[in-house]
């Protein structure tokens, strides 16, 4: 929405051909393509030619987000995670935690189909503060 207010004054738009000048809401435009569309017409008996916009919708993975955390008294943890990301988990929830990475292990078990949903960091470092505190999983 070109009439939006401005959210962050540092952000310019990426994958335009001239470099913007001005910051926008919008961080990024991708448009994709396979051959030559000009040649296609050409050999199409019709074309036909429509405008769709449709909503964000989730990506429908089959189970929910759930994990099971144990931190020991030596300030090693253990994390039992669905994740597509078991790296990127280690790393955000030991920074909030303010704990080395190294002393966090993330168990990623079968997720079935995250179709990307599996990225982000939800309950987990929830799961390890309080388990920090109980002193047990």
């Amino acid at each position: 929405q070109h009439h939006a207010p401005l959210i962050n004054d540092t952000v310019f738009t990426e994958g335009l051909e001239e470099k913007p000048v001005k910051p926008s809401n919008v961080t990024k435009r991708s448009q994709f393509g396979h051959g030559d569309v000009h040649q296609g017409f050409g050999h199409a008996d019709f074309i036909v030619e429509r405008s769709f916009k449709t909503e964000q919708t989730h990506q429908g993975y089959i189970e929910p987000h759930a994990c099971v955390a144990n931190v020991s008294s030596d300030g090693t943890a253990d994390l039992w995670v669905c994740t597509q990301g078991h790296f990127v988990y280690r790393q955000h929830c030991a920074q909030l935690l303010g704990m080395e990475a190294s002393k966090l292990r993330v168990t990623s078990s079968e997720i079935g189909g995250g179709f990307g949903g599996k990225t982000h960091v939800w309950a987990e470092p929830v799961a390890l503060a309080l388990s920090r505190k109980a002193g047990r999983p």
